[in-house]
C-alpha cells in the first residue's frame, strides 16, 4: 500500500486517555460495536459499558478439577456466537468456557494425553471454532532454558468441527495470534524470539511451514497485536513498554514510548544475554502506565485504540488514523 495513513503517527503519554478504574491485571480486550469492553480480570471478565459503569463477571467454576499450586487467571478471550466468552486461563493452564454470569465449564485441559500447558490466547474464528495459543509446556513459563529464555515447544491450536489438532508449532513462547482481512496466513507473537511468525493457511485449515515477518528483532518483547485496515499489524512490547505496528512491507514504525530510554537500553542488553527474569518485565516505566500487553481498536469507527497492562488499573486510550480490522465478533 503506497498511501499509508499511519506512516509518520505518533502519540505521547501525555495524550493519552484513560477507561475503567480498579481493574486487577487488564490484560487483553475486547471491543463491541455498542461500546462496551470486555476485559480480562484476575477474577474473572471485567465489563466496562459505553457510559463508564463496570460490573466485574466473577468467575463461578462448576466443574470439580483440582490443580495444586495454581490460581485461576483470566488472560486472552474470545467473545463466542452464543454470546458466552472463551477463555484462556493462563493460571491453571485450562481453556473454559464462561456464561455472561460467570459459570465456567471445563472445556479442555488435556491435549494428546497430556496436560495442555500454558494456555495464552484464544481467536475465534469468522467461518467456524476458533485458535489457541499455547505458550509452553514448561511449568516456569520464564526461566531459561540450555542458555534461551524460553524453549521453542509453543504451539497454535485449532479447535473446530474435525476437533483440536496442532496447526503451527516451534515457537518459542506463543502469545496472541490473529488471522490477516483474507485469512491466507495466521500470524503468532513469538514473545521469547523477540518476533512475528506467520503460517500460511491451507484450504483443509492446517497451516504451511513458518515465516518470518517484519525485524528479526523487534528491540523488545511482542505480546499483543491486532491488524488495522491499512494492514498494518499493531504490536506491543514489554520490557521496554512501546507500541508499533509492522507494515505491510515488513517495516516497524514506534507509535507510542512509555518506558525509561536508559532502562530499556539496559533491558534490551540483558535480554540478548539471556540474563532476564520476569521481575525485569515489570521494572522499566516510570509510573503505573506499564508493560503494555495488548492493543484493541473500538468506538463505532473502530478508531479508538485501547492498550491492556499486567500493571496497570485502567486502560490507556487512544484515536488512531486508521481503523482497526473488524473480528469476528464484531460482524
Amino acid at each position: 500500500m503506497t498511501n499509508n495513513p499511519a506512516i509518520g503517527f505518533k502519540i505521547e503519554k501525555k495524550d493519552l486517555s484513560y477507561v475503567g478504574k480498579g481493574l486487577s491485571r487488564p490484560e487483553c480486550i475486547i471491543a463491541q460495536p455498542d461500546g462496551t469492553l470486555l476485559v480480562s480480570d484476575a477474577n474473572g471478565v471485567m465489563r466496562i459499558n459505553a457510559d463508564g459503569s463496570q460490573h466485574l463477571i466473577r468467575r463461578k467454576s462448576n466443574y470439580d478439577r483440582n490443580y495444586p499450586g495454581k490460581e485461576p487467571a483470566t488472560n486472552g478471550f474470545a467473545l463466542m456466537p452464543n454470546g458466552n466468552m472463551l477463555i484462556a486461563n493462563f493460571g491453571t493452564d485450562v481453556i473454559e468456557e464462561m456464561s455472561p454470569d460467570g459459570t465456567c465449564r471445563l472445556v479442555m485441559d488435556e491435549f494428546n494425553g497430556k496436560r495442555l500447558g500454558s494456555t495464552n490466547f484464544i481467536l475465534r474464528d469468522p467461518k467456524e471454532g476458533y485458535w489457541a495459543s499455547i505458550s509452553t509446556y514448561e511449568p516456569d513459563s520464564f526461566a531459561a532454558h540450555n542458555g534461551n529464555w524460553g524453549p521453542n515447544d509453543g504451539f497454535v491450536m485449532r479447535v473446530d468441527s474435525r476437533g483440536p489438532r496442532v496447526v503451527a508449532d516451534g515457537i518459542r513462547f506463543t502469545n496472541e495470534c490473529r488471522l490477516d482481512a483474507r485469512g491466507q496466513f495466521l500470524y503468532a507473537v513469538e514473545s521469547f524470539g523477540c518476533c512475528i511468525a506467520r503460517f500460511p493457511i491451507k484450504a483443509d485449515g492446517s497451516c504451511g511451514p513458518k515465516e518470518l515477518f517484519g525485524p528479526a528483532d523487534l528491540g523488545g518483547v511482542p505480546d499483543g497485536i491486532a491488524f488495522d485496515e491499512a494492514g498494518n499489524l499493531w504490536v506491543t512490547l514489554i520490557g521496554v513498554d512501546q507500541l508499533g505496528f509492522i507494515t505491510p512491507q515488513g517495516d516497524l514504525h514506534i507509535v507510542l514510548e512509555l518506558g525509561l530510554p536508559e532502562r530499556a537500553k539496559s533491558f534490551r542488553a540483558a535480554f540478548k544475554e539471556r540474563r532476564v527474569g520476569y521481575d525485569d518485565l515489570l521494572t522499566v516505566s516510570d509510573d503505573n502506565v506499564r508493560v503494555l500487553t495488548s492493543i484493541t481498536f473500538g468506538g463505532p469507527d473502530r478508531k479508538t485504540v485501547f492498550l491492556g497492562s499486567i500493571m496497570g488499573e485502567s486502560l490507556p486510550s487512544f484515536r488512531s488514523p486508521v481503523a482497526g480490522l473488524p473480528l469476528a465478533h464484531w460482524k
